[in-house]
């Protein structure tokens, strides 16, 4: 009779880790370099259409800050 340990495959270390690593981080890497992209084209197509205002508005108008610590009962 077989036992349940015959069928597992023996350990083979893992060859490409660094390879792994090296995906992970140039995709985030180029996440990063594509996002920094579209804030400057956003903000010089801002500048063009708007040229009298400073800086394009920001989004922080919509949020609720401050936010409060603990509510309040």
């Amino acid at each position: 009779m077989a036992k349940s340990y015959d069928n597992i495959p023996p350990y083979t270390p893992m060859k490409s880790l660094g390879h792994e690593l090296g995906i992970l981080f140039g995709f985030l890497v180029a996440c990063f370099v594509v996002m920094g992209v579209y804030v400057y084209v956003w903000h010089g197509e801002f500048r063009l259409l708007h040229p009298t205002q400073p800086n394009p508005p920001s989004f922080t108008c919509c949020l609720p800050l401050p936010l409060p610590l603990r509510p309040k009962y």
